[in-house]
């Protein structure tokens, strides 16, 4: 199988799955692990994305106000490597290439064209769920359970380290804020609050 992710969390799941060597084709944000820098990159913002969090900002509030894509596609890389399987989301259209946009710039294939997975949690259950979803589509579903059931062992475990219990002790829980930008400053939500 031939896989191209576009999206960073769902390359680190390709690669946690055993995939890596079927990765072919990554977004220019997919930096992890290490070990996928070589695998070619086929998308890039549209808007300059060097500079602080509130010229970022800026430059996509531009982007969205003029009604133009924050991200291009090198579809003729992307065709060149014949991906089996494209991995995106379509929960955030500023996070990453989107669903609709994927969809607009796959529309003039001809033939079957690639699978599209695309992932969108709301819950930390959620997240294991996509996960498991991709991996159904990548036919890896052994290693997959291996992986999810690691990762809940490794939740329970902080869980008993730091004493908490949510359901009969809710002022146990530490106060904890999780930052996802500086400017304007954007906390984290979805998942964020299960974990």
């Amino acid at each position: 199988m031939r896989i191209v992710s576009l999206l960073p969390a769902a390359t680190e799941w390709v690669c946690m799955f055993g995939g890596q060597e079927q990765l072919v084709g990554r977004s220019h944000e997919c930096g992890y692990p290490e070990e996928i820098q070589d695998v070619p990159v086929v998308t890039a913002p549209t808007y300059e994305s060097d500079g602080d969090s509130a010229a970022i900002d800026e430059a996509v509030q531009e982007q969205l106000q003029e009604g133009l894509s924050l991200y291009e596609v090198d579809l003729e890389r992307l065709r060149g490597l014949e991906p089996d399987l494209i991995v995106t989301q379509d929960q955030c259209e500023v996070c990453a290439v989107s669903l609709p946009e994927l969809e607009e710039r796959l529309a003039d294939w001809t033939g079957a064209g690639p699978e599209v997975v695309s992932m969108r949690p709301q819950t930390l259950k959620e997240v294991l769920d996509e996960a498991l979803r991709l991996a159904r589509a990548m036919d890896v579903m052994d290693r997959a359970m291996e992986v999810i059931a690691n990762l809940e062992t490794g939740l329970r475990v902080l869980r008993d380290q730091i004493g908490v219990d949510r359901t009969t002790n809710p002022q146990s829980l530490p106060s904890v804020a999780c930052v996802e930008w500086l400017e304007p400053l954007m906390v984290a939500g979805h998942w964020m609050p299960d974990v």
